[in-house]
């Protein structure tokens, strides 16, 4: 039913809040008369002259109606809707701003740019951005934000692209992440889309028809910047997460958006192909070896500049790394000598042990060993070619387990081994434990 009709001379843009409507009638010259109307009765409450001469994206209001956003140039600019003449600057893009959304709760706003860079500002007290970055990689369209203010939406499209399609952020997620991309439909023209008020829905409408889309939060995330990644580890806390790759970095990316903005190159050696196992302990030091260069990197995660522990003349095949970080090991092979050793490294006191494969093993460099692991009582846990093996560094010696072993992780506490894979163990298809106790 309608409750209340208002009559305008002029054209009027209007914002819907809680309790009252704001609008915005042109006087021409791009000035506008901004009244407070109170809902559903009332009389307006005459706000100001507002003059919007270099405006380049349209205001939205934050919830309660106090603040208006807009962008004016490379500028984000927020208006008090009592002081209609003393606009602040709080942030700048290095492109145009063309769209700005306040975040339903707290005091964010976010801003996106024609260089297809979505960014967060503090209000109204900070003139500084909240360290938040988002990238689309074209022009950035209307912004949205779900009723839970942990999912931010826009859509894409225009005369330049093949197809429309919309981008979801998860914002409690790793911060460095892609947004997840919707393809809305192979019309080019930009869709319109809108968060469902209360339930997990986003709704997209484009020229042929509207799209309804399940928004759960069960989406793969993707982190990007490596070339041809080869191995992760995750922080012990959980906030990070380690990766290694063939084009010679290893890079620290956050999980969560107290855990930092974007994510750190901790180690660069041009040349070097990181194509081996990254372990990490839990005092935050990740240990990854390259294993036709033969080196061996201790890389701490905070503070602190890597160490190359080792160049080998052969090949590296696994490393480990204790829990506590006081000990390292790594694996060699060379083609050349047959040679085939374990080395075990006591990071605080510099001392240095061999570990010689078993006399019925040695000489025969084609039975790597592909995993290492220490287990808490100081021994060390092996897979590879020559099957499951436990070293004991305090005694030098080696027993097998097993004869074959396709995949096999220990238990935090040491005491069995969970096995996948083909061998008298597990079958193919199927996982087993072994009891290292038994």
């Amino acid at each position: 039913r309608e409750i209340r009709r208002l009559d305008f001379e002029a054209t009027t843009f209007f914002s819907v809040e809680p309790d009252h409507l704001i609008t915005s009638t042109e006087l021409g010259g791009l000035r506008f008369a901004v009244r407070a109307w109170p809902l559903p009765i009332g009389e307006p409450m005459d706000l100001g002259i507002y003059d919007a001469t270099g405006e380049t994206a349209y205001p939205d209001s934050e919830p309660t109606g106090s603040w208006q956003a807009l962008g004016r140039g490379s500028e984000v600019v927020i208006v008090d809707s009592r002081e209609l003449a003393s606009p602040k600057v709080i942030g700048r893009h290095d492109g145009t701003v063309i769209s700005t959304r306040f975040r339903p709760e707290g005091d964010e706003l976010a801003s996106g740019d024609e260089n297809g860079t979505i960014r967060f500002w503090s209000f109204p007290n900070s003139e500084v951005g909240t360290n938040r970055q988002f990238r689309c990689r074209e022009p950035a369209g209307r912004i949205l934000f779900d009723a839970t203010n942990s999912l931010m939406a826009t859509c894409l499209g225009g005369p330049l692209r093949s197809s429309a399609m919309a981008l979801l952020w998860d914002l409690n997620g790793p911060p460095d992440a892609d947004p997840l991309p919707l393809r809305i439909s192979s019309a080019p023209r930009q869709a319109r889309s809108d968060f469902h008020p209360t339930q997990p829905w986003l709704a997209v409408a484009n020229v042929r028809f509207v799209s309804l889309w399940p928004i759960h939060g069960r989406f793969p995330r993707t982190l990007s910047g490596h070339n041809k990644a080869t191995t992760i580890a995750f922080s012990p806390d959980g906030r990070h997460l380690v990766s290694a790759s063939r084009d010679g970095t290893v890079r620290l990316w956050p999980l969560t958006p107290d855990a930092g903005a974007v994510h750190r190159i901790l180690l660069e050696e041009t040349g070097t192909d990181f194509n081996l196992d990254l372990k990490v302990s839990a005092g935050g030091t990740a240990l990854v070896g390259a294993k036709f260069t033969g080196e061996i990197w201790l890389i701490p995660l905070g503070a602190g500049q890597p160490s190359l522990l080792e160049r080998f003349d052969g090949f590296v095949t696994a490393v480990a790394l204790s829990r506590d970080g006081r000990r390292a090991a790594a694996a060699f092979g060379s083609l050349e000598t047959g040679e085939q050793h374990i080395r075990v490294w006591d990071l605080e006191s510099g001392d240095i042990q061999r570990l010689e494969a078993a006399e019925d093993r040695a000489g025969d460099p084609l039975e790597e060993i592909l995993d290492l692991h220490f287990l808490p009582d100081g021994r060390l846990l092996s897979r590879g070619q020559a099957g499951l093996e436990v070293w004991n560094p305090a005694k030098g010696s080696s027993s097998r387990l097993l004869e074959e072993c396709c995949f096999a992780t220990p238990s935090p506490n040491g005491r069995a081994v969970l096995l996948l894979g083909s061998n008298h163990w597990a079958e193919p298809g199927s996982a087993a434990i072994y009891d290292l106790d038994g």
